[in-house]
This record gives structure tokens, sequence and C-alpha cells, in this order.
């Protein structure tokens, strides 16, 4: 199954910002890539052709076939290096270096994830499959006529309150989102055709604790992305009956996935930066899912030498 950061609703998003977006299809299968600066001291002198969480291919040949034909574009673009991430079939480390790819020690995409699978589920199956704590809250706030509310919205101008809870969020937790106006562009680029909203946990007329969703109809998933609360969600488990209600609006739109998009590894300590939220996540019953991470190829030599040098 393709990610949703190789569907087309993606690419339009990304060429909405100002990026050059490639699309490519042969009888070897298809991939999106994005021809852009990269980043830091010397890597912003550097361009690369990024492939998000792709090429998708289900053998070592068709992805072989796939790499050679992403290489040939990325050099027609005059790109310094390329930048893949595979998935669809599960690979050896040396498989990808005898391609002369290279592992990028800090994946760009997180390299493990949490999917629930909802296919052929009845609701009550669903809350059933989560963690105590999950079902009795959903259960007694559904039996609470004081209980939170939910409501969803595909429209940029409802994204406000969202915007302001990650700021608050990141002030609180220390973590980083990315910025309102990202959030907002996304809801107005891909909302018109509901393949990505935002929902909100409200309480006496007061949202609590907001998300950000992307839904894809070909691949019948739902993914998870931004999330934030104010401190008082705390009081009333906010974010959790907010989730639940999202995974059960998956359902009821007939998805069949949800992707909780990224969850540390299960070997990763309590001081892993996303340890709480990765626990959070795993406690609405999923799977976890493991991918092949990310990979570089220098083009340029010179030049991709001189950045993974400065980057060790």
């Amino acid at each position: 199954m393709r990610h949703f950061l190789q569907s087309a609703d993606w690419a339009d998003f990304h060429e909405s910002l100002g990026t050059k977006v490639i699309r490519h299809q042969s009888n070897n299968g298809s991939f999106i890539a994005f021809f852009e600066r990269s980043h830091g001291k010397v890597g912003k002198f550097l361009s690369r052709f990024y492939l998000p969480y792709g090429p998708f291919a289900t053998d070592k040949k068709q992805l072989k076939q796939l790499l050679q034909e992403a290489e040939a574009l990325a050099k027609e673009h005059k790109a310094d290096y390329i930048r893949v991430e595979p998935i669809g079939l599960t690979l050896e480390e040396n498989t990808m270096q005898a391609l002369g790819y290279l592992r990028r020690p800090k994946p760009s995409q997180p390299e493990q994830t949490s999917i629930l699978v909802i296919k052929g589920k009845k609701a009550d199956e669903i809350v059933a499959s989560m963690n105590a704590t999950n079902r009795n809250l959903w259960r007694a706030n559904a039996n609470n006529p004081e209980g939170l509310t939910f409501r969803v919205s595909y429209h940029e101008e409802d994204t406000a309150p969202l915007i302001d809870m990650m700021r608050t969020t990141a002030e609180r937790l220390g973590v980083v989102f990315h910025e309102g106006a990202y959030t907002q562009k996304m809801v107005s680029v891909l909302g018109p055709k509901k393949a990505c909203g935002v929902v909100y946990a409200d309480h006496g007329g007061k949202e609590l604790a907001g998300a950000q969703f992307v839904i894809d109809d070909e691949a019948k998933t739902l993914y998870y992305l931004h999330a934030g609360s104010y401190f008082e969600a705390r009081t009333y488990n906010a974010g959790n009956l907010l989730l639940t209600y999202l995974i059960l609006l998956a359902h009821e739109r007939g998805l069949e996935h949800v992707d909780l998009f990224g969850v540390a590894p299960l070997t990763a300590g309590k001081d892993h930066p996303q340890a709480g939220f990765s626990s959070f996540k795993r406690s609405f019953g999923g799977q976890d899912v493991e991918y092949n991470g990310t990979w570089e190829k220098g083009l340029s030599k010179l030049k991709y030498k001189l950045m993974t040098t400065v980057r060790k």
C-alpha cells in the first residue's frame, strides 16, 4: 500500500507551497518526487531529489528499476543528491548499499508507526481493541450528558484554535510543530475535497483539544497528524477521547486503516523524546509497522561528500 506522502493530494499541496513536484509513471510503477533545496550550513547549497516514503515496490527488481528511473530524473533536474524511503518490501542493509545508497543516520520520516486495522470491524469491536483506559473513558463519556462533544471541519478558517493549541503545547512540552500557516494551508488546499481537516473536543462550548488529519480515499486510510491541547484538557482526558472519536470517524467513512504516523521503537527507553506520545498511540490497539528508513546517494560526489562530512 503506497503512503499518503506519495499521493496526488500531497503533490498538489506541495505545489501550492511552491515546491517543484515531479510526477513519474512508467511500466515499472510510479512515484512522486520533490526537487528542493537541502538544509544545514553546507546542505543549503545543495539540491536534492526527494521521494518521501517512496518508491513503493513489491520486489527488489521493481525497486531497482524505479530507483534507476528516479536517478535519471534527478540528474536531468541537476540534483546534487537523491533521497529515498522505499516501502512495500522489507530490505536488508546490503540491498541498498549494493545500489550505491547510504542510510541517513536521522530519518526524514518516522521509521516506525502504529496502524489500526478497522476493516470489517464494528464500532464496538474497534473500541474493545483499545486498552482499558480508553475503553472506559469512551463509554463513560457517551453516558455523560455533560461530557465532551466533538466536531470536524474541513474549512481553513476553523484551524485557528488548533494552531493556538499547538503553540501552547509546544511551549509546555518543548516540542516543535510546523508553523501555523503550514497547517492552515494544508486544510485550505485539501479541505474542499475532504482530504484534510481538523477535529476538536469541546466542553461547555470551549475547545480543549484538537488534531489535524488527512484522508487517503484511494488507500482507504486516515492519517493522524498534528495534535494540541490546552492544559485543562487533562481534567477530561480530552486527547484520548478525541483520538477515539477520530478512529470511529474513519470507520464511519468506510476506511480500512488508521495510521497514527510515527512511534518510537519498542526498544526505546523512557528518556526517548517520543516515548510518552508513542505509549499513548499504542494504547489504541494498533500494530507496529516498521519501514526501511531514509537512504541517500550522491550525484554530485564532491558536494555530497562535503555535506555528509559536515553532518558527522
